[in-house]
């Protein structure tokens, strides 16, 4: 009646009754990628955001796997390690890490049917495992014994930087600064996986970067 002044002088049951006989067809929702393109499953709403939940936690994995070679570091447990092999090192005792949550995060995502093509889910978890190593690594040499401290604001930072539930244009510049939206994207656009394999190998340059700062005597790990 709101919408419609001439229908006031309709009675309640004549209004209701057409109500009751009109049918809508067709789904309520329409779900498309990250690319726009439409997509035949609908799938469900609270498995939605899974890939980037996993992904964050995949990253915080690697930020406490830092904490933990930051404590053996200091306990002396490398010290008959020779200073060339440190870098190595470190790698390998992020990729126990990485294996395992990537691994559960591979099963996860195949155990719910949010997994895309079998090759692109191996490459994809292959590179960001490798992503989340080294950003585990460059963030133990810039924040040392502060990374517990700083850890829920990381996670903070995560969940509002990365497309996870919302992919703001406003954000999207300091998305690309977050592992997380290389997993995110690299599922449904294959341009994604060159980026992430361009993301590693930038945050390899700045480890390798600090290191040759360090032996400088300029910063002290």
């Amino acid at each position: 009646r709101q919408y419609a002044p001439e229908t006031q002088s309709i009675h309640d049951e004549v209004l209701l009754g057409y109500l009751e006989q009109t049918h809508v067809s067709g789904e309520l929702f329409a779900f498309y990628d990250t690319n726009g393109n439409l997509r035949e499953e609908n799938g469900n709403f609270l498995q939605t955001p899974l890939r980037g939940l996993l992904a964050i936690v995949a990253v915080i994995c690697a930020v406490v796997t830092a904490m933990y070679y930051q404590k053996d570091r200091d306990a002396g447990r490398f010290a008959l390690l020779p200073e060339r092999y440190s870098i190595l090192s470190e790698f390998a005792y992020q990729a126990v890490s990485a294996v395992n949550m990537m691994l559960a995060i591979f099963i996860s995502l195949w155990g719910t049917g949010l997994h895309q093509k079998i090759w692109q889910e191996v490459l994809l978890s292959v590179l960001y495992g490798i992503g989340c190593c080294l950003f585990g690594m460059l963030l133990r040499r810039i924040l040392r014994n502060v990374l517990s401290a700083v850890l829920p604001g990381l996670l903070v930072v995560l969940l509002i930087g990365s497309p996870v539930f919302f992919d703001l244009a406003a954000l999207r510049s300091v998305s690309f600064f977050l592992p997380p939206t290389y997993f995110i994207q690299g599922g449904y656009n294959y341009r994604y996986l060159l980026y992430l394999a361009v993301y590693d190998l930038l945050l390899g340059g700045l480890v390798l970067l600090w290191e040759q700062i360090r032996k400088i005597k300029f910063i002290k790990t």
